[in-house]
């Protein structure tokens, strides 16, 4: 078999490497995860740091810490750190051995040939400077690909004689492109792309940084510490907003002294909104401008795809379902697609065969009924979806609807599957009372919180804000498929809102990231009592305080770096201190 040539998605915030292997498309773990923070930076002891623990010190060492290192690509700036001055594509180059050096604990073997994607926006020159990056790390770039491209390969399987246009709006941290994209059979076109390098979540977390500090007195005269503090706790509450209606953003002691400046702000989702509905204005104007390059036009878009974790914003795909009246597939994991992508068209420069990837999705929406408007008029029994069919597993949603008279004392929570916007023709698969509300003004907000885990079960919590009080429960099961029978039935019941997708839960789920355990058949016996040993550690990171987990993590990564190496003298010493470590956490 000819050597394997790895995907890597280079990415604003985060990257990923990925591999065909066994004919599957398979993220791989480095450092025991999937996604590798793309950032770099130098301890206080001067040591280089490189993925997670650089940016775990940002906020407390901006000044020798690299982020958004892509939005720099293809310019001559020269970035400090410590006493170093490198240019762009030298701090990716880290990134990228650092990939490559997870990859190879990963697999059991080094890592030589990559397909390295990069925006369809990006400039020659940023794209020169993206294959000097691998060069610089040591790798013969066998090709840049288009994210786009690359998304597409991993969405879209073969159905030779049904040409598709699928539209793939790419959000990432620091970069924004949209593609019109053509896939028949194996053949997969881009017709036109548009967008901005400079747009991404990036940008969202300025403009929330910037609304916390708005009321705040003395805030233009904050260091650069405290700055990045805020910085990181608007990403913070970003995300938080994702699943949440609202979070509550402090910080203590931003600045000392005897007149101390603490942070104390209530944020809502609807406030991130209002701040970055002109960024999605931006990007909608791309959509625009692609599908005219194109010569499409919205009505002719059979598939919207998201891609990049800035799309996990409910905003962006309320605003493109509106916009083409295609409900945004999620059948893909938008962090890894790109990376799976790559790795599918690795595979293919190395000659091997590759297939669709898909990951497990809810094959359902699920959510209460409410009072509402059905068809004009006021009706009862109005469905108000919280987790919509086709979103990727795990997912937390939230929502929040109102009560519907002066001093209502319960709720009565009624949860349905399905996709009929009235309720009593979807599937009632749990049902709860919310009792002893205090008295309250009819139009009081009441949050609904949903929670549904690749295991099936569906946690749901009911809150009423202003007192806090909350009302659980779980209902086992959820996403179980109904027969033949009941299945059809269900169908003939919901409205015809949407093409019915292919794939879903009846396909196999994604296979998880690799193990760091790669099986070595010819492996000699240290390698392979090390690498049980290591296994074992593993298996005991829960039960680690945080110094021991990280010292753990660090000796299992050691360990596997060894067995890689053959150095069975480093692998002697390593095995005597994990088997410490071991013993001490099964004996605690």
């Amino acid at each position: 078999m000819s050597e394997p040539v790895f995907g890597i998605d280079l990415g604003t915030t985060n990257s990923v490497i990925a591999v065909v292997r066994d004919g599957v498309p398979t993220v791989l773990d480095v450092a025991g995860a999937a996604i590798v923070p793309s950032v770099v930076g130098l301890d206080p002891a001067g040591t280089l740091l490189v993925g997670a623990a650089a940016r775990n010190q940002r906020a407390a060492y901006p000044e020798r810490t690299i982020s958004s290192v892509k939005r720099r690509m293809g310019s001559d700036d020269r970035i400090r750190l410590g006493n170093r001055e490198l240019t762009p594509p030298e701090v990716s180059a880290l990134i990228l051995k650092e990939l490559c050096r997870g990859a190879a604990v990963a697999t059991g073997q080094p890592v030589r040939r990559v397909v390295i994607t990069v925006p369809a926006f990006f400039q020659d020159a940023q794209r020169a400077a993206t294959r000097l990056a691998g060069e610089i790390a040591g790798l013969d770039v066998v090709r840049l690909i288009n994210e786009p491209t690359a998304a597409a390969l991993a969405f879209e399987g073969a159905e030779p004689g049904r040409e598709r246009t699928l539209l793939v709006y790419d959000l990432g941290g620091g970069t924004f492109d949209v593609s019109i994209v053509t896939t028949d059979g194996e053949l997969t076109e881009v017709l036109a792309s548009h967008g901005d390098v400079m747009l991404g979540g990036d940008d969202f977390d300025r403009l929330l940084a910037e609304l916390l500090l708005r009321d705040v007195d003395g805030a233009d005269a904050l260091d650069a510490v405290a700055k990045a503090r805020v910085l990181e706790a608007a990403e913070h509450a970003k995300c938080r907003l994702t699943e949440d209606v609202a979070v509550q953003v402090r910080e203590e002691f931003l600045r000392g002294g005897s007149s101390p400046l603490h942070l104390d702000v209530h944020l809502e989702r609807a406030d991130l909104e209002e701040l970055i509905d002109p960024l999605i204005e931006r990007t909608l104007d791309s959509v625009h401008e692609a599908l005219t390059r194109a010569g499409r036009t919205l009505s002719q878009i059979d598939d919207v795809l998201l891609v990049g974790g800035q799309t996990r914003t409910p905003r962006i795909a309320q605003r493109l379902r509106t916009l083409t009246g295609v409900p945004p597939r999620r059948d893909v994991h938008p962090d890894l697609c790109v990376a799976l992508g790559a790795a599918i068209a690795g595979a293919q420069a190395a000659g091997q065969s590759t297939g669709r990837v898909l990951v497990d999705v809810t094959p359902y929406s699920f959510g209460p009924s409410a009072l509402g408007e059905l068809d004009g008029r006021p009706y009862d029994e109005c469905y108000v979806p919280i987790i919509e069919r086709g979103t990727p597993l795990p997912v937390v949603r939230s929502d929040t609807l109102y009560t519907t008279v002066d001093d209502q004392e319960r709720i009565d929570a009624r949860i349905f599957q399905g996709e009929s916007a009235d309720a009593r023709h979807n599937l009632l698969i749990g049902r709860f009372w919310v009792d002893d509300l205090p008295p309250l003004p009819a139009h009081s907000p009441i949050t609904f919180r949903f929670a549904l885990g690749l295991d099936g079960i569906l946690d749901i919590e009911v809150a009423e804000p202003s007192t806090g009080q909350t009302k659980r429960a779980r209902i086992d099961g959820a996403t179980a498929r109904l027969g033949p029978d009941q299945l059809q039935a269900a169908r003939e019941r919901t409205l015809a809102l949407w093409a019915e997708r292919e794939g879903g839960a009846e396909d196999e789920p994604e296979p998880a990231a690799a193990d760091l355990a790669a099986e070595l058949d010819d492996a000699p016996d240290w390698a392979r009592e090390l690498r049980a040993l290591a296994m074992r550690a593993r298996e005991l990171f829960d039960r680690m305080s945080g110094d021991d987990r990280e010292e753990a993590e660090a000796l299992v990564e050691d360990a596997f770096d060894a067995i890689a190496r053959d150095d069975e003298s480093l692998a002697g010493r390593l095995h005597a201190e994990l088997d410490d470590l071991v013993h001490y956490v099964e004996e605690a």
